[in-house]
């Protein structure tokens, strides 16, 4: 069963105020207690605790109406990235950022997604590096 998006935002709420209140714990530590909790709950909790330190910029090259963009946010969300997290650069109101995300990116397609330096790509290519377990690492730095 499927938790509800209120879910994590209320577990990661609990475990920070665990983290409140037994502040000795290393991030190690905190996340080997938590271990039983599934990974995603672990990952969301860590980012969130490090969110100042740890997350990488994230910039996502998007236009209004496309919903790969809309799909590449919801992905992020669900990783604990916020709104206040992304860079949304807008490139169907200004044809000037448009060139330069092709000239970034080499591609004319949007969503193009960077996670700090490192060009991710598309949707499909965050989505890959999610399934493969790779994206928590690269969200993290």
């Amino acid at each position: 069963m499927k938790p509800a998006q209120n879910e994590s935002s209320v577990y990661v709420r609990l475990l920070y105020e665990y983290w409140s209140i037994i502040p000795q714990h290393t991030a190690k530590e905190s996340m080997h207690l938590f271990s039983i909790a599934s990974s995603r709950y672990a990952t969301l909790f860590y980012l969130y605790m490090h969110k100042e330190t740890a997350m990488q910029p994230i910039t996502i090259y998007t236009t209004g109406v496309c919903p790969y963009c809309q799909m590449a946010k919801t992905l992020l969300k669900q990783k604990g990235v916020t709104d206040t997290d992304i860079n949304e650069i807008r490139i169907d109101t200004d044809p000037q950022t448009r060139e330069q995300m092709m000239q970034r990116t080499g591609r004319r397609t949007v969503p193009q997604i960077y996670i700090g330096e490192v060009h991710v790509g598309g949707f499909d290519d965050l989505n890959a590096l999610n399934q493969a377990g790779k994206l928590d690492a690269l969200l993290a730095g």
